[in-house]
Order: structure tokens, then sequence, then C-alpha cells
């Protein structure tokens, strides 16, 4: 071996000790190994590589610069203050905190959260794990569904007594 190919051998000993853990797509016959992030460096830096060197020139046209200098001419521009919740269909509404942009939006109906653990004797994952001729998911179904009405029984019950 020369000088050249240890050389050679050697950084690409230590390129791989350096991408160990990235993704690596293929090496070409000349050594080079081709990445499939090789633009990572300019998304951490904000550096966009497409931007034309005119870029400051063009501005981002929204219609919210515009509606905002109609309602400013007109004087049409409404706080937010005394009315600070919209409310959009039936399920959200929009929270304002002194200034239109400032806002969140809120859910009205509570979401109702499921959760498929067992709740009797038998243990679902021997169950599911086993080699069984029923449908499976039908069977943890209609257990969701029993387990519902089990829950739904004993709050009937215990608000009548």
């Amino acid at each position: 071996m020369n000088k050249n190919e240890t050389h050679k051998n050697l950084e690409k000993e230590d390129i791989n000790k350096l991408i160990d853990n990235s993704l690596k797509s293929a090496d070409t016959d000349d050594g080079h190994s081709y990445f499939l992030q090789q633009n990572n460096i300019y998304w951490e830096t904000g550096h966009r590589t497409y931007i034309p060197f005119f870029h400051f020139l063009i501005h981002k046209y929204t219609n919210k610069i515009i509606d905002d200098q109609i309602r400013n001419f007109r004087n049409s521009v409404k706080s937010v203050h005394h009315t600070p919740f919209v409310f959009h269909k039936d399920g959200y509404f929009r929270s304002y905190y002194g200034d239109p942009d400032i806002n969140m939006i809120f859910n009205l109906k509570k979401n109702a959260n499921f959760v498929f653990n067992s709740t009797g004797s038998l243990n679902s994952y021997n169950l599911l794990s086993n080699n069984c001729t029923y449908d499976k998911p039908t069977h943890i179904f209609n257990q969701v569904l029993m387990s519902a009405f089990k829950m739904d029984l004993k709050n009937a019950l215990e608000t009548a007594i």
C-alpha cells in the first residue's frame, strides 16, 4: 500500500466514525459518500439556497396588512376588551387577549377519552397473543362496549340509590 491509499483509507475510516449514526444513502466508486440530508446545515441556520439575490425587494403580501390599513382609515377598529369571545360553529370559541391578533381557540365540548385496559379477569395480552379462532378486533370492540355498559349501569345504580 502506498501513502495515498493509506491516507484515503484513514479518511474513509474517520468519515465512517463521524457518520456512524447518520442516514447514508450510497457510496460512489471514487469514495465520496452521499447523504440523504446534505443541506441540513441550511435548515438549522436559516439559510435557504433557493432565494434569489434580490429577495429583499420582494415583500410578502397578505390581505391582513391591507385590511388593517382600511380599518384604521375608516376608524372602524373595534376593541376586543368588551366582547372577547367569538364562537365558531358549535364546537370552539376564540378568546382574545386585548388585541385582535392575540387569541386562543378553546374547545366547548369535552373530548371523550377511551382506555383499552381490561376491566375484568381476562388478561387481554394473553388473549391476543394466543392463536384464537375468533375475530380479535371484534372481540376487543365487544369487550370495550361491555365494559362501558357495566360502567353506565354502575353509575345509574349509584345515582338511583
